[in-house]
This record gives C-alpha cells, sequence and structure tokens, in this order.
C-alpha cells in the first residue's frame, strides 16, 4: 500500500515537472517570437535621449510616445485620436520629440500618452515622420509587410 502511494506521488510530482518544463519553454519561444517581430517591424534608436524601441505603424498618420521619454515642454497643441475597435475619441497633447540613429536626426511632433501605458517602452512612428526619415536616408528603412488585421470596404470590394 506505501509502496503505490510513493508512486503516485512520484508520478504527481514528474507530472509537475513536466508541466513546469513545458511553461519555461512557452515563454522562451514568446520571447524569441518578440525578439523577431521588433527585428522585424521595428527598430532601437533614440527618442529624446532615451534608447527604446521604435515600432512602425502603417495605419497611423501621428506618432504615439509615453510622457516619460519626452521633455516637459509640451507644443500647446492637441490632437484627438481614435482607436480602430474604439468608438471613443481621446484628446492628447502633443510634443515636439527628437528621433536620433544611424539615417540621421528628425525633429517631428508625437501624441503623447499615459506613462501606464508604457509596458514595454515603445514610439509608435506614423507615416508623416516615417516619411521624413526615409527622406533623409534615401530608400525606404524598414520593410513594410501588410498585415490585413481589419479590412475597409474598399479592400473587401477589390478583393471580390
Amino acid at each position: 500500500m506505501r509502496l503505490k502511494e510513493l508512486e503516485r506521488a512520484e508520478k504527481i510530482r514528474l507530472e509537475e515537472l513536466v508541466k513546469e518544463q513545458a511553461l519555461k519553454e512557452k515563454e522562451l519561444q514568446l520571447k524569441f517570437d518578440l525578439e523577431r517581430f521588433k527585428i522585424e517591424y521595428g527598430f532601437r534608436d533614440s527618442v529624446n535621449g532615451h534608447e527604446i524601441d521604435i515600432l512602425r505603424d502603417t495605419g497611423a498618420t501621428i506618432d504615439l510616445v509615453c510622457a516619460k521619454y519626452i521633455n516637459p515642454s509640451f507644443s500647446g497643441e492637441n490632437v484627438w485620436v481614435k482607436q480602430p475597435l474604439s468608438p471613443e475619441l481621446v484628446c492628447l497633447p502633443l510634443a515636439v520629440v527628437e528621433i536620433s540613429g544611424n539615417f540621421g536626426t528628425v525633429q517631428t511632433k508625437a501624441a503623447i500618452c499615459g506613462n501606464h501605458l508604457n509596458q514595454y517602452g515603445r514610439y509608435l512612428l506614423g507615416n508623416k515622420t516615417a516619411e521624413l526619415i526615409k527622406g533623409n536616408l534615401g530608400y525606404n528603412f524598414l520593410p513594410v509587410k501588410i498585415l490585413n488585421a481589419v479590412q475597409t470596404r474598399s479592400q473587401v470590394k477589390a478583393a471580390r
């Protein structure tokens, strides 16, 4: 009887170890996927002297950055921002930011979101600033891959 209890306890312990190992492998895979995503769709450069990841957002017309990466000098302007899946508009202040990298230095305006949204330290690069940087380099600095998470009516009609 005692032998069966020991065997059952050993089996449970072994199952727990296997589960822990699977969780560790999954976590490593997620970290690897995140790094690969950053390499494919972004780069790491300086925004107002802070080294952060810059991700290209082909659907955005304006840049977005968290307040902790900007100087307290706002431009006095505001912008209304709407997220694709939310009907509400949010009023965000604009600030002048300086982006530096191997392409040189570009000054532009970015919408400032709260620090509570800064989980991973990212700067979302909009279309206008991407064009400025592209003009400095003379070529497209990031490969653009089209991902259709949301299709417009015109895209649906064109696909038919």
